[in-house]
């Protein structure tokens, strides 16, 4: 019965590629069930960006540079998230702010709850 309830509190969305959908240093919104599409994770290291502006991402030769992508402001692009995953689940378990932002690489199809 309590999982039955679970299930239909999730909410189907449907989001356009570049939506931002979770940001870096804030508690999560919602847990994300991805069905289709594809997520981009962004990652501020601190050794990297000074107050919201990047210094040098040269270090990282093998990550996007926030410099060329346009996504300064949510830091490098660390990895790619695809269908079939929950996302923000372990800052919600554990009340803590998320350690990384999640925009939309692709069309999106999700649940959110």
């Amino acid at each position: 019965m309590k999982r039955q309830q679970i299930i239909d509190n999730f909410e189907e969305v449907c989001l356009e590629k570049n939506t931002l959908i979770e940001v870096e240093g804030n508690p999560p919104k919602y847990l994300w069930l991805l069905l289709e599409g594809e997520f981009d994770i962004y990652k501020k290291p601190e050794s990297l960006f000074d107050k919201n502006k990047a210094t040098d991402s040269s270090k990282l030769n093998l990550w996007s540079n926030p410099k060329d992508s346009g996504n300064l402001q949510i830091g490098c692009k660390v990895g790619i998230i695809k269908n079939y995953n929950l996302v923000c689940e372990d800052s919600l378990f554990f009340r803590q702010p998320l350690i990384y932002s999640i925009r939309c690489k692709t069309n999106v199809t999700a649940w959110r709850y």
